[in-house]
């Protein structure tokens, strides 16, 4: 028993040893970023992001914000107003380069052969033959219908373009700022690629929390219903905890961030890493019934013995197979292909050296 002497012989260690890498790798967790672009998803010498890049670099990056604006009447005072005050605002939005709303927007005419450009809201109609009036030059304004206006004057939209660079979470923070400070009867959307990254980075964050707790109460419960031993529980549920961790660290010390891909990292090592030692456990459970003479170190042992083999050769193929993610197109798929490769690689690790050791004390 070869194996065995050596897992009893320096559990401790291993113990230690184990400890000390979960608690340093733990420390890289707080360096993790997230990346909600679905830009950066593709590699950057595809012909199609490479195409867009060189659109983007002539006339600028096409990643507004669109807030649309719906009432019964989107001319009556009230609403006029508070589009008004909302679109001004946000001409002073940092890394807003332009603004386009009913109060932006232009109307020309020609007078005496003459152009003629003015306002297409020149001022806020307070009667009804004002609004009627207004309602026919917005109807007669191909720079206004069906741009910032619906032809029924129910819905009205206020588009935001971004200057290069700019930070976009901090634009689409800043405008529903403006926004909560107008408060009204309207509707309110607020649309385009800042708000869909900034919306999910913050769903990230919390789907990552929920779907590993969920996950993990799960995985408790069955390994409850099956063993009815807290060690039964605990030892398969510990391996599982530090090949999450171990995972996880392992994205921010090779650069990596967090995607909507990523998130399925502590899915993928709870789906794998729990199976090896729950082998092992059920294994002591046999050998222990069939003969309650052996000592603890004993039983691990022969645990260990006879399963190490099978145990490294199952674990082996699965990460062979998670390696198969690097051929995916998709840059955070071969990512999180390495990352649970390695993770699954940490968890046969405690598998066969952490959880015998901690059996045979």
């Amino acid at each position: 028993m070869k194996k065995n002497s050596f897992v009893v012989r320096f559990r401790w260690p291993i113990l230690i040893g184990t400890l000390l890498i979960t608690i340093i790798m733990g420390t890289q967790l707080r360096k993790i970023a997230i990346d909600t672009d679905p830009e950066n998803l593709i590699p950057s010498t595809m012909s199609s992001r490479v195409d867009t890049k060189k659109i983007e670099d002539v006339f600028g990056p096409n990643d507004g914000l669109i807030i649309l604006i719906q009432g019964s009447d989107i001319l009556s005072e009230k609403s006029l107003q508070r589009i008004k005050s909302i679109s001004s605002d946000c001409h002073a939005i940092t890394g807003v380069k332009t603004v386009m709303s009913l109060f932006d927007t232009k109307r020309i005419t020609s007078q005496d052969g003459a152009m003629i450009v003015s306002p297409a809201v020149e001022s806020i109609p307070v009667t009804q033959a004002g609004r009627d009036s207004l309602k026919a030059l917005l109807l007669d304004n191909e720079l206004a219908r069906d741009m910032v206006v619906s032809r029924d004057f129910k819905s009205s939209a206020i588009m935001l373009s971004l200057a290069k660079g700019a930070d976009q979470a901090d634009a689409y923070n800043k405008t529903m700022a403006v926004i909560k400070k107008y408060p009204g009867d309207e509707k309110i959307i607020v649309g385009g690629l800042p708000a869909f990254m900034t919306v999910i980075r913050n769903d990230v964050q919390k789907d990552n929390i929920v779907l590993i707790s969920l996950s993990l109460v799960v995985m408790l419960l069955v390994l409850f219903s099956f063993f009815r031993r807290l060690r039964g529980v605990l030892l398969p549920f510990i391996t599982v905890i530090v090949s999450i961790v171990f995972g996880m660290a392992l994205l921010p010390i090779m650069g990596w961030k967090v995607t909507m891909i990523s998130i399925l990292l502590p899915l993928m090592v709870v789906a794998f890493a729990n199976n090896y030692g729950l082998y092992l456990i059920a294994k002591y459970k046999e050998i222990r019934a069939a003969d309650d003479t052996l000592s603890a170190a004993e039983i691990a042992g022969e645990s260990l013995k006879a399963l190490y083999k099978p145990i490294l050769f199952t674990g082996f193929i699965t990460i062979v197979g998670i390696l198969g993610l690097m051929t995916h197109v998709m840059i955070p798929a071969k990512q999180i292909g390495i990352a649970a490769a390695l993770a699954i690689g940490f968890s046969l690790i405690v598998t066969l050296l952490v959880i015998p050791a901690i059996l045979s004390i």
